[in-house]
């Protein structure tokens, strides 16, 4: 099982999506974005753990892209592996363990 490597936000304004998406530091998403035409603009907040270079990157961008973004999203895990991340992975799984375990205290 691939575990989601993007966390989806609220957001007040109807026409707009708003999500944070796991990536490395080279942004391996950009090309991706590129490739398949969606225009996402990126945000100022970026957070990064020590020890590592994946990245929490925040972006933004029209509805009408959300089904594309969604895919590219399935094909960012594909290029971390071939780009030889083989931990992308499991660097998704525990993120996704430690905001449940998060949310979960709330």
């Amino acid at each position: 099982m691939f575990y989601k490597n993007y966390i989806k936000l609220d957001t007040k304004l109807p026409w707009r999506c708003h999500y944070y998406i796991l990536d490395r530091m080279e942004y391996l998403v950009d090309g991706i974005f590129v490739q398949n035409k969606i225009p996402v603009r990126f945000g100022r907040r970026e957070y990064k753990k020590k020890g590592t270079d994946y990245c929490l990157v925040d972006c933004w961008f029209h509805k009408k892209y959300e089904g594309r973004f969604l895919k590219c999203m399935n094909g960012l895990g594909d290029k971390m592996c071939l780009a030889g991340y083989s931990d992308y992975e499991k660097f998704c799984k525990e993120l996704s363990e430690h905001l449940v375990a998060w949310m979960a205290g709330l």
